[in-house]
């Protein structure tokens, strides 16, 4: 398990966390108790909220709240938005990624485009297909289930600093 390290989760992680499958909500929590227990430093951005919270209710928004109270918000700037239409720049660049843009979602850009910094942080997401390679490289995985035992992988990814600088 990953330890001492910063890590952005994507919202699927969250909404796992937020699930009405109590068993998949459950694995989430302990995922992310064992990330803390291991004195790694969570965190979300600004677009997983949004993510989160559009089309919630009152009740539904107060239950999320709580939950993502432990959390690093990590705001939106413009520092941050240049380098996520410079990720986009770089996507268009390579073939195979070019021909599936409308697959990845302008939140997984900017979201993936966060961990893209000289701290190097770590993204944990389940969605693998919305951070392609070559500009992010799996270092570690996890699973958790769901309650008709489907189990799903969780990554983490690193961010490629050279392939994205080469971009």
């Amino acid at each position: 398990m990953i330890e001492k390290s910063d890590i952005l989760l994507d919202s699927c992680i969250i909404n796992h966390l937020l699930s009405k499958d109590k068993k998949l909500s459950k694995q989430a929590a302990e995922l992310i108790e064992a990330l803390a227990k291991n004195h790694n430093r969570l965190s979300i951005s600004q677009f997983t909220l949004y993510e989160i919270f559009r089309g919630q209710n009152d009740s539904q928004r107060k239950k999320a709240e709580k939950e993502l109270e432990n959390f690093i918000v990590i705001d939106h700037t413009q520092l941050r938005q240049q380098r996520a239409t410079a990720l986009f720049s770089a996507y268009k660049k390579v073939r195979d990624i070019k021909q599936r843009m409308d697959s990845i979602s302008d939140c997984d850009i900017f979201i993936g485009s966060l961990i893209f910094t000289e701290r190097k942080p770590l993204l944990l997401t389940c969605d693998f297909h919305d951070f392609p390679r070559p500009f992010f490289r799996e270092v570690d995985i996890t699973k958790i289930e769901n309650k008709s035992g489907k189990k799903e992988i969780c990554y983490f990814f690193q961010a490629d600093l050279e392939t994205f600088l080469e971009g």
